[in-house]
C-alpha cells in the first residue's frame, strides 16, 4: 500500500499555503497552540478518509497528496467548488475524477436526499482510495457532535451516551475480539492439520533413502518422555492415563535398546574371540530381540517432529497478540490482561472489564489496539495529540510501542509533548515551517 510523500494545501485558513514532506517511518508535527496542527491533521484525514462533513467544515481551497510505494507514485487532488444548493469537492485520483457534494453539520437535518447522494458518492471514492492506502486515524477526545449522528442510527446514539473515549474503546475491543477469534480458528486449523498428518504418518511409506534405514541405538529416556508429553499436549491429549502410557512406552523402548546393545556386545565379543582363534561357545539366550518398541519409537519421533512444527506455527499465529499483551503489561504495571473467550479482560489483581480502567489507561489501550489491529500491514496512522491523559513516562514510550506492534506503519503525530518529540528529533516537522503566507 502507498504512503504519503508530501501534502500541499492551498487556502489553508483562507490565506496560507501549507506544504509538508513526510518520511515512511515516524513524523512528529509540533507547534504552539493555534498554529494549525489539528486543522492540518483534520484536512489530511478528511481527504484520505473521504469525510464529507470534515471536508465541508475545514477551510481550504485545494489539497494535493502525493503517495508513493516501491518507486511508484500516485496523486490525490481535492478541490472545493461553490455550487447550488451545496458545495462540491472534486476528487482526482490518478486519471479518475469524482464529484462529492459537501454537506456540513448545520445542513444535515434538512438535507436527507443530498446527504444520501453524498454518502453514495463518498463510498465510491473510498473504494477507489482503498486500493491505494490503508488509513487509521485517532483523535479519541475529538468526536463529532450529537447533531451529526443519523437519527436512525441507534448505535451512534448509544455512543453519544457513552462518551467518545468509551465509544471508541468499545468499538476497538469488538475488533480485537474478532481478531483474537480469527487467530484461534487458525490455531484450530493447525491442530486439525497436525492430527491429519499424525494419522497419515502411521501408514507405511517407502523410505526415500533405503540405505539410511535402521534403528538408532542412542536413547535418552528423559528427553523422549519430555518430548512426548509436549507432542501429546499439542494434540490435545493430557492427563494421568496419557502420562502412564507414555511412561510405559519409554520404559519398553529403553529396555529394548538395552537388550539389543547387550546382544551386539555379545556378538562383538564372540567375533573377537573367533578372530583370535579361541574357542567360542554357543550361547543360548533366554530372551528374544524385540524390535517392536524401537519401531514404535521411530514412528513416534515423526509425531514429535510434526507437533514441534505445529507448536511453532501456533506461536507464530499468536505472536502479535502476545506482544500486544506484553506491551500493555509493561505500561500498566500491577494489572494482568488476558483474553477470556476472546474478550480482553483484566484478571489481576481482580477480574474486571476494560471499561473500568482510568481515562489514561483507556487512551493508551485505544492507541495500542489500533496499532495491533493493523496486522503489521502497510498503514498510514494519523494521531492528533496522543499524549492527552498519558503519564509522562508513557508519552515517552507510546510511539515506539506503536511502531513495535506495526513496523510497517507510517506514523504521523501532532503533539505538544516534548517527551514524544524528543524520541524522534530527526523527524520533527514544525508548523511554522509548513505554513506560508500567500502573497
Amino acid at each position: 500500500m502507498y504512503k504519503i510523500i508530501d501534502v500541499e494545501i492551498q487556502g489553508f485558513w483562507g490565506e496560507f499555503k501549507a506544504f509538508c514532506s513526510f518520511n515512511n517511518d515516524v513524523n512528529i508535527v509540533i507547534g504552539q497552540n493555534g498554529t494549525g496542527k489539528t486543522t492540518f491533521m483534520n484536512i489530511l484525514n478528511a481527504v484520505l478518509s473521504v469525510d464529507v462533513s470534515a471536508l465541508a467544515e475545514n477551510e481550504f481551497e485545494s489539497v494535493v497528496v502525493k503517495l508513493g510505494h516501491e518507486g511508484s507514485t500516485r496523486t490525490v487532488r481535492v478541490t472545493k467548488h461553490d455550487d447550488v444548493p451545496f458545495a462540491l469537492a472534486k476528487y482526482s485520483i490518478g486519471q479518475k475524477k469524482f464529484a462529492l457534494p459537501l454537506i456540513g453539520v448545520d445542513e444535515i437535518r434538512s438535507a436527507s436526499l443530498y446527504r444520501r447522494r453524498a454518502a453514495e458518492a463518498a463510498q465510491v471514492i473510498k473504494d477507489e482510495l482503498a486500493g491505494l492506502v490503508s488509513l487509521a486515524s485517532l483523535s479519541v477526545y475529538r468526536f463529532r457532535n450529537a447533531q451529526e449522528y443519523d437519527a436512525g442510527d441507534r448505535g451512534a446514539y448509544n455512543r453519544k451516551l457513552q462518551g467518545p473515549v468509551d465509544a471508541r474503546l468499545q468499538e476497538l475491543m469488538q475488533g480485537l475480539t474478532k481478531y483474537q477469534l480469527e487467530l484461534s480458528q487458525k490455531a484450530r486449523d493447525i491442530s486439525y492439520e497436525l492430527q491429519r498428518e499424525v494419522l497419515m504418518s502411521l501408514l507405511y511409506q517407502q523410505e526415500p533413502n533405503p540405505a539410511k534405514t535402521g534403528f538408532a541405538l542412542t536413547y535418552d529416556a528423559d528427553s523422549e518422555r519430555k518430548n512426548l508429553m509436549s507432542a501429546y499436549k499439542q494434540l490435545g491429549l493430557s492427563g494421568g492415563s496419557v502420562t502412564k502410557r507414555i511412561n510405559e512406552h519409554v520404559k519398553a523402548v529403553d529396555e529394548a535398546v538395552r537388550g539389543i546393545r547387550s546382544w551386539l556386545d555379545d556378538e562383538r565379543e564372540r567375533k573377537e574371540l573367533k578372530a583370535r582363534g579361541e574357542r567360542v561357545d554357543r550361547v543360548e539366550r533366554d530372551d528374544q530381540l524385540d524390535f517392536t518398541p524401537i519401531e514404535a519409537s521411530r514412528r513416534i519421533s515423526k509425531v514429535y517432529e510434526l507437533s514441534l512444527q505445529a507448536e511453532k506455527d501456533s506461536k507464530d499465529v499468536f505472536s502479535q497478540l502476545d506482544l500486544f499483551l506484553k506491551i500493555i503489561s509493561d505500561f500498566i504495571v500491577g494489572k494482568r490482561f488476558e483474553f477470556d473467550s476472546g474478550v480482553l479482560t483484566i484478571v489481576e489483581p481482580k477480574k474486571f472489564s476494560v471499561s473500568k480502567l482510568s481515562s489514561g489507561e483507556k487512551q493508551l489501550l485505544i492507541l495500542l489496539t489500533e496499532a495491533v489491529l493493523q496486522r503489521q500491514e502497510s498503514y498510514i496512522f494519523l494521531a492528533d495529540e496522543p499524549e492527552l491523559s498519558l503519564h509522562i513516562a508513557w508519552q515517552r514510550r507510546v510511539v515506539p510501542a506503536i511502531k513495535s506492534l506495526n513496523p510497517n506503519a507510517q506514523v504521523v503525530v501532532a503533539t505538544h509533548s516534548p517527551e514524544i518529540a524528543s524520541k524522534y528529533k530527526g523527524s520533527i516537522i514544525d508548523m511554522e515551517d509548513i505554513l506560508h503566507v500567500v502573497s
